[in-house]
């Protein structure tokens, strides 16, 4: 994205970079890495501290992720997932304060 003062461009530069940064996620186990991808599909599944799905990187293509029920979800159930899932050991208040600074909610 272009970020410049001029043309109203600065504003769409800092939207694109916050919209990534609300619905971007690792495509790497490597947490030192801090490379992320914007997955369309997955990013307008919403999250649930009780969730039904969940994603994971797929064994063929480690870029790519797939999302899987991890209990049955009935016809026309929506579709939820824990964002921060693969922080197994946070406290609750420590993933309280994740979901309220990163996505502006809490659980």
């Amino acid at each position: 994205a272009v970020v410049s003062t001029q043309s109203g461009h600065y504003g769409r530069g800092i939207k694109a970079k916050w919209v990534f940064g609300k619905n971007s996620m690792a495509i790497d186990d490597d947490k030192a890495k801090n490379d992320a991808a914007l997955y369309a599909t997955i990013a307008r599944i919403n999250h649930s501290c009780s969730p039904n799905a969940e994603w994971s990187f797929m064994e063929t293509v480690r870029e790519d992720k797939e999302v899987r029920a991890i209990k049955k979800i009935k016809k026309g159930e929506e579709v939820v997932a824990d964002y921060i899932a693969d922080d197994d050991f946070l406290t609750y208040l420590e993933r309280k304060k994740i979901l309220s600074m990163k996505w502006n909610f809490e659980c």
